[in-house]
């Protein structure tokens, strides 16, 4: 799975694809229609890895190999980092709840330029572009983690 997370003047959003073994891809973008937390970048990223980890957990994946090019992200589920700030500590525990529902779960960075596809779904997501067929649109009306 690849995620992405962005923060425009338009608003938030996120980018997520879900690639098979055989190499079919799902692309999901993920529009974020709160305004408490006030998204920021850190936070589209986090609702990016969720929302993913959640769409996993429904197609019933046990595995999953996560690639995202947030460095903070993948420091504080890794353990490299702590979660200082109150709203990235909610997000690291909902993170660990869910990672608990998979057999092997790993959440690696990679450079922004291997992210590309996800980066694009994620800035269009933001920006509310208009997107294809094939590309399915949520909206985040509340965020994942309590208020």
């Amino acid at each position: 799975m690849f995620y992405d997370g962005a923060k425009c003047k338009n608003g938030a959003g996120a980018g997520v694809v879900l690639v098979s073994l055989g190499g079919d891809a799902m692309r999901y973008a993920i529009q974020i229609d709160f305004t408490n937390p006030t998204p920021t970048n850190n936070i589209a990223e986090y609702e990016g890895l969720l929302t993913g980890l959640r769409i996993a957990i429904s197609l019933g994946i046990q595995r999953l190999l996560v690639k995202g090019d947030s460095e903070v992200v993948a420091q504080q589920t890794s353990k490299g980092y702590r979660a200082t700030n109150q709203n990235m500590a909610s997000y690291l525990q909902a993170y660990r709840r869910l990672e608990s529902k998979f057999d092997g779960l790993e959440v690696q960075y990679i450079p922004q330029k291997y992210n590309a596809d996800v980066v694009s779904l994620a800035s269009r997501a933001a920006s509310r572009q208009h997107l294809k067929g094939d590309i399915l649109v949520k909206v985040l009306e509340k965020p994942s983690i309590p208020i």
